[in-house]
């Protein structure tokens, strides 16, 4: 399947192309770690996409796992795997997951005219690289309305599949596959609940911190407290089993976009992750949570306020049942 990771921009030129690196690369099925003096990763060498820049250390892996959330359906954890991180925070070693096919593979950077320039850096990558696309904007309207832009764009370009993720590393790109993985496994399901043995496959998957296996490196306890509480508080007032309900890494099937009817969203900054993800859930289609380990930022600065949390606990009570 067509699948194209969606990342908005804006003050990310030095994100930009070391994430496009570490995205592509894994694309190759067999990503290599650069050494601290490689200008290039491997994956863009042969596509001559390089740019004059400090390098970058490149996060690994993460572990194979994933829990199911189905309609009103408690997450059950699967295989499961400890986080190894060069520039991150170790928390233990484990072997690297392989995509079963990835070569289909393309980049969207969506970016709301960055003052910092980032704009006409990711025009030279998508100069180079084929399968690198760039939709400017001509300001910053939040993060709902890049989204928006963004899957708009990547179902005009023939997506089948759309993976949102952000561009400071906080979502280790090597999981792109292990989201893309999980959302072409058919479901487990029970024969008295399936009794003419349809196939079926989840319409979202969910990167989770939350679910067995998730885990919240190097955050501070206060932010902890804060998520949990706010997801707590998130379920309770909506009923929406997913554990995890503004976590942003996420795996779209493209007719799930045009079921829930995206482009009418009305949440536009972080907020949104938690209207989509309602929507999802009321349409009666399946969403399945995987386990990553989201870090505090690697690269940048963080862009979360206490408004930004309060606008959540808002929407969630518009929501509410």
């Amino acid at each position: 399947m067509k699948t194209i990771v969606v990342i908005p921009t804006y003050d990310e030129k030095d994100n930009v192309v070391p994430m496009a690196e570490a995205v592509l690369a894994d694309e190759e099925l067999a990503p290599t770690r650069p050494s601290p003096s490689a200008s290039t990763a491997p994956g863009l060498e042969k596509s001559g996409l390089a740019l004059s820049r400090p390098s970058p250390s490149a996060p690994t892996a993460q572990g194979l796992g994933s829990s199911l959330t189905a309609q009103g359906h408690d997450s059950s954890p699967t295989d499961q795997g400890l986080d190894s991180r060069e520039n991150f925070r170790s928390t233990g070693e484990r072997d690297e997951p392989q995509a079963k096919d990835a070569s289909h593979v393309e980049l969207l950077f969506v970016d709301d005219n960055s003052p910092d320039g980032t704009g006409a850096v990711l025009d030279e990558l998508a100069a180079k690289e084929p399968r690198i696309h760039v939709l400017h904007r001509e300001k910053k309207e939040g993060l709902g309305r890049a989204y928006v832009a963004g899957f708009s764009k990547a179902l005009e370009l023939g997506a089948e599949l759309v993976v949102q993720m952000d561009c400071d590393f906080s979502h280790d790109p090597k999981d792109v596959a292990r989201l893309v993985e999980a959302i072409e496994t058919p479901i487990p399901s029970k024969k008295s609940d399936n009794p003419d043995n349809e196939i079926k496959f989840p319409d979202l998957v969910i990167g989770s911190r939350y679910v067995p296996g998730g885990s919240t490196p190097g955050w501070p306890f206060k932010r902890r407290l804060i998520s949990r509480a706010g997801g707590i508080f998130i379920r309770t007032v909506t009923g929406m089993p997913v554990r995890d309900p503004t976590g942003g890494f996420k795996c779209w099937r493209k007719t799930t976009l045009e079921k829930i009817d995206f482009t009418t969203v009305a949440s536009a900054g972080y907020s949104f992750q938690l209207e989509m993800n309602h929507r999802t859930w009321k349409a009666g289609l399946f969403i399945k949570e995987i386990p990553i380990a989201f870090t505090d930022r690697v690269a940048g600065y963080s862009k979360i306020t206490a408004g930004i949390a309060k606008e959540s606990l808002k929407i969630a009570w518009r929501l509410h049942r």
